[in-house]
Formats: C-alpha cells, sequence, structure tokens
C-alpha cells in the first residue's frame, strides 16, 4: 500500500551538491514525488550560515520505521556526522512532516517558510 508523505529537506552547506545528492537517492524510495522551489532561510536556533530548503511531497511503500532509517542513511550518505552538526554544520536534514494522516514535527508546520514552500507547490497532508 502506498503511504503519502511530505518531507522537508535542508541543508546549510554545499548547498546545491547536496540537495541534488538528496533528492536523487530520495528518488530511490519515493514514487511521484513534487518538490517546491528551493528556498534560502536563516538558521533557527543556531548561529551558522543560511540554510537552502524544500519540502516534498510523495508515496512510498516503506512502513514509518523503514522510512525513518532509510531518512537516516541518506543524510550520513550525503556526509551528515553528529559532531558537525554539533558544530552547526548541517550537510542533510530531512524531517517527515506528514506520514498518512499523521502529522510529525509539529513546530515546522507553523515556519513560515514551511508554509510557504507547500504554499507555492499547493502541498497538503
Amino acid at each position: 500500500m502506498a503511504h503519502k508523505v511530505i518531507l522537508a529537506i535542508g541543508t546549510n552547506i554545499n548547498h546545491h551538491e547536496n540537495m541534488r545528492h538528496a533528492k536523487k537517492m530520495l528518488g530511490d524510495i519515493l514514487d511521484n514525488e513534487i518538490c517546491s522551489d528551493f528556498l534560502w532561510t536563516d538558521p533557527i536556533g543556531m548561529d551558522s550560515g543560511k540554510f537552502l530548503n524544500a519540502v516534498i511531497r510523495a508515496e512510498t511503500e516503506l512502513d514509518i520505521h523503514e522510512l525513518e532509517n532509510e531518512l537516516k542513511n541518506i543524510e550520513q550518505t550525503c556526509g551528515r556526522k553528529r559532531e558537525e552538526s554539533m558544530r552547526m554544520i548541517i550537510k542533510m536534514d530531512i524531517d517527515i512532516l506528514a506520514y498518512d494522516n499523521m502529522k510529525m514535527h509539529i513546530d515546522d508546520w507553523n515556519r513560515e517558510y514551511i508554509r510557504k514552500l507547500m504554499g507555492e507547490t499547493d502541498i497538503h497532508p
């Protein structure tokens, strides 16, 4: 059964290269992807350079735990390391905003850039 998902992806270093790499790998686990435009944002709650962000609506056959594991693997393949994250270097961050009818990362739903990206591409849970 296909599950509907909404993902938020972002990076604050090697922006376009990391986004391209992540989107390519996401294409291996997602179907019918619709990706918003990329949007530059200031960091929230951290001292770092700007982030490049996007929102993706798609379908997947993976259950939520399998999806979470795959997303962590993609983050790591893009070079995300815990010690760098502690130094505010985020090579790739992928969050599940929605899985079927379940909203996740509730605080993110209220962020202006998330609402803007979803609105631009008519992405809804």
